[in-house]
């Protein structure tokens, strides 16, 4: 048997940032979301825990994903992963890492 280690994903950032309920089948999340036109990355997203259970990864080093462009807020270029002072973006990859513990 072989163990399948995921050693990068964003998971609390797919949850929190996309407002995502990744302990739904990968399917029945894109359903849900398939109307939905606030970005266009909605209706395609590619994890969901059962989808990783049904692929066998046995083990997942789960991300905290946020950034501070160097140079403050004029290298924003994301409005989901970017944020203007080093102090939002702890205040958010808290939240992440609660996401996580709960």
């Amino acid at each position: 048997m072989r163990l399948i280690i995921d050693a990068h994903l964003d998971l609390a950032w797919n949850a929190l940032a996309w407002k995502r309920d990744i302990t739904l089948p990968l399917a029945e999340l894109n359903r849900f979301e398939a109307d939905q036109t606030d970005e266009i990355f909605r209706g395609r997203a590619t994890v969901s825990l059962p989808e990783m259970r049904r692929g066998g990864v046995a083990l997942c080093l789960g991300t905290l994903l946020v950034r501070t462009p160097h140079g403050g807020s004029k290298g924003i270029y994301s409005t989901m992963l970017d944020y203007p002072t080093q102090e939002m973006a702890y205040a958010v990859v808290r939240g992440q890492l609660a996401y996580y513990r709960e």
